[in-house]
């Protein structure tokens, strides 16, 4: 019996190939993802400081105008009476004046705001006082508004420019029930004299520290507008 001989099986196996990144093309990839991420992050830091400065615009405007509602509304005020006149019964008040008996409402004169020129706050006022139209101390203080109201002091007041001239700290009020308004009041009993006349437009610029932009809110004491740009 005769055997025959079985030829050996031969596999041919076929190399594979498998494909990726190389070095150059993973430090490209990574390059790019982090210029977008940067892009990112600056856009989202933008956003928040034009919104915070916006924020701070509006927050003035509206304060202005919540002065003048008051004004014309003629509600009486809190007010108790101290040694040597009268204070502001009203929670934020920060005069420690002790009142002598017990705080009543009382008709007031005129409400009005005080700025100051660099600073992230201004002051809401009562004016207690009959012939001045502005804030003659922290007696007549309603409420100290910040401009940050998150804290830091990324948005402040850089310039105060009426038609007249700049200033740095400047008044506004509102009469009360016939709603006249007079900014930096002047040339009568008991105030100022006018150089050379009385205001009758306020801009108060607004900036953002970080960013550089501003905001101007406007004050028209003829019209009574509240504007901002």
């Amino acid at each position: 019996m005769t055997t025959s001989k079985q030829k050996p099986i031969t596999y041919h196996l076929t190399p594979k190939t498998y494909s990726g990144f190389t070095l150059i093309e993973l430090m490209i990839s990574i390059s790019i993802l982090t210029l977008i991420s940067t892009a990112t992050v600056f856009s989202l830091r933008s956003t928040r400081q034009t919104e915070e400065l916006a924020t701070a615009a509006r927050l003035l405007a509206s304060d202005v105008r919540n002065i003048q509602a008051r004004a014309l509304a003629a509600n009486n005020v809190k007010i108790c009476d101290i040694a040597g006149g009268k204070r502001v019964c009203e929670a934020e008040n920060p005069s420690a004046a002790a009142c002598v008996g017990a705080c009543a409402p009382e008709p007031a004169a005129r409400y009005g705001i005080t700025f100051d020129k660099d600073s992230g706050s201004y002051a809401l006022f009562i004016d207690l006082n009959q012939s001045d139209w502005r804030l003659s101390s922290e007696n007549e203080i309603v409420l100290r508004r910040n401009l940050n109201p998150l804290g830091g002091d990324k948005v402040t007041i850089t310039e105060l420019m009426t038609d007249t001239g700049y200033l740095t700290e400047a008044s506004m009020a509102v009469s009360r029930q016939n709603g006249i308004m007079r900014i930096e009041a002047c040339g009568e009993s008991g105030l100022p004299a006018c150089s050379p006349v009385e205001p009758k437009i306020l801009n108060i610029t607004l900036q953002h520290q970080q960013s550089g932009k501003t905001a101007v809110v406007e004050i028209n004491a003829q019209s009574g507008r509240v504007s901002v740009e």
